[in-house]
């Protein structure tokens, strides 16, 4: 029987940010940084982590035993959100301030059941709703869209699970409302030593391992990605991307049923159900290592994930963007982001599988040039040091646009004319990055090639299951100019 690594709380503290970003420089945007501060400066009676494990000490400490904590009398939470655009308008930052627990996890999923008490209305103009939301290892986890309302007359209880993906995992309560003091604009928020009472207290908070997942009927190949491998409504014709149509290589594509899965946290996301294997295609464009983990989409992903499923991650093209800088990830940000999927996908039995970014049509020089070099080099080296299965599908894609020549792979993109296409592209297009129908075929085929030929038992289920022939037919109808 597996076993269950305990949970433990390992620090809290407050977390606030008190000083301005620093903004723009050398072309980076860099917002404002965390000021944490030690327990004791939140409790009234002082507080000492020696205390955590017992119900003796301080007259606001602990009762019980882990992972279950009873606060006598109630524990006071100051908080605040508030949200900073800055000047370019493509930065958008929700500074969440608040008390922080942090516990030790070791990448498991844990069920989380927390009790809060409204302290006073005080704060609370014409008894506007407040909304318990959560902060998750800084993403968004609360289980209802919208927060949780809070009770005034009641306690109210708020459950929900989340999927660890590092050593430790820190959570965070805070409130919102239309009419009090965490409005989300600092220029009319209330700063804490100006509320008259706490507006939210917690009185226990239980943490514990979620139950162990068994594996589906068949595998499941998870995509976390970006534009050039997400699925596109019909309005958005020829665009395409490669996991898209990867299903149409498998030998039981013609018996495939697809579908948005119930619950899907945004409507690109597809599953292709086949009779021996699934593909749940979650890339989402405009998304990076970064951006994907921070909006909850690693965390929606792991949720639906079971033993012996295989998650596909390739990012890179928007990491590489300093002018988004919630997007922005440098290649050694890229890299702590890729190793936290790898390792959150092992600790659960899953098989992650680490893709280069695919190509773009590089080629004003004459030639083509591989996309990306800085984050392929990544991806590569990591997956070398994680013994992760990588495929090299920049390196591979760019061989296709050669192949295809300067005008040739015009084709594999999303070049049109006016008239040529109705929906979003009826007007014309030109883009270097985007795939056409043809070149997401063309991408998803020496994909599919590269499972079969890598010398890694991990992907043999899947490589068992491609129509090899399939494969070998559409690579050999790429487009000259």
């Amino acid at each position: 029987m597996e076993t269950k690594t305990k949970i433990k709380l390992c620090d809290i503290q407050l977390v606030t940010y008190p000083e301005k970003a620093d903004g723009w420089r050398d072309g980076v945007y860099y917002p404002r940084k965390a000021t944490r501060t030690p327990a004791d400066a939140i409790f009234p009676c002082g507080f000492d982590k020696s205390s955590i494990a017992s119900s003796s000490g301080n007259a606001g400490s602990f009762s019980s035993d882990l992972p279950l904590l009873v606060f006598a009398p109630a524990m006071p939470l100051p908080n605040r959100c508030f949200r900073e655009t800055e000047e370019t308008g493509y930065g958008v930052f929700d500074y969440i301030e608040g008390v922080e627990f942090t516990f030790e996890c070791n990448r498991q999923d844990v069920d989380v059941t927390a009790v809060f008490r409204a302290s006073d209305r005080k704060n609370s103009d014409n008894n506007a709703p407040l909304r318990i939301h959560v902060n998750a290892d800084g993403f968004d986890a609360t289980p209802i869209p919208g927060g949780v309302p809070l009770e005034y007359e009641a306690d109210t209880t708020v459950k929900f699970t989340v999927y660890a993906t590092g050593e430790t995992l820190s959570l965070i309560f805070y409130i919102k409302s239309d009419n009090d003091g965490n409005s989300g604009d600092p220029a009319n928020d209330i700063p804490h030593d100006q509320q008259t009472a706490p507006q939210l207290s917690l009185v226990s908070l239980d943490i514990r391992p979620a139950a162990v997942k068994t594996p589906g009927d068949v595998p499941t190949v998870f995509i976390a990605s970006d534009s050039t491998a997400q699925t596109y409504d019909e309005y958005y014709y020829p665009q395409t991307g490669w996991g898209e149509v990867l299903y149409s290589f498998f030998r039981s594509s013609d018996r495939a049923h697809i579908f948005t899965p119930e619950g899907s946290p945004y409507p690109h996301c597809r599953r292709y159900e086949m009779p021996e294997i699934a593909i749940e295609n979650r890339a989402i464009g405009g998304r990076s290592s970064l951006s994907f983990f921070l909006e909850g989409k690693f965390d929606a992903l792991l949720s639906r994930a079971r033993p012996g499923d295989y998650v596909f991650i390739q990012f890179g093209h928007n990491d590489s963007t300093k002018a988004r800088p919630n997007r922005y990830a440098p290649p050694h940000v890229f890299a702590e982001y890729m190793e936290r999927y790898a390792l959150a996908c092992k600790s659960r039995r899953l098989t992650p599988v680490f893709i280069t970014p695919v190509s773009r049509r590089n080629c004003d020089g004459g030639d083509f040039s591989i996309s990306f070099p800085e984050y392929r080099n990544t991806a590569l080296a990591l997956g070398e040091k994680l013994d992760i299965p990588t495929l090299d599908l920049g390196a591979a894609s760019l061989d296709i646009c050669r192949a295809a020549g300067v005008e040739g792979s015009k084709k594999l993109f999303l070049w049109t004319q006016p008239g040529e296409y109705d929906g979003a592209y009826k007007n014309g297009v030109t883009d270097n990055t985007h795939l056409s129908r043809k070149g997401a075929t063309l991408f998803a085929a020496v994909l599919a090639k590269l499972i079969c030929e890598l010398a890694d038992k991990r992907l043999s289920k899947i490589a068992e299951l491609i129509d090899a022939d399939k494969v070998t037919s559409v690579l050999s109808d790429i487009p000259r100019g």
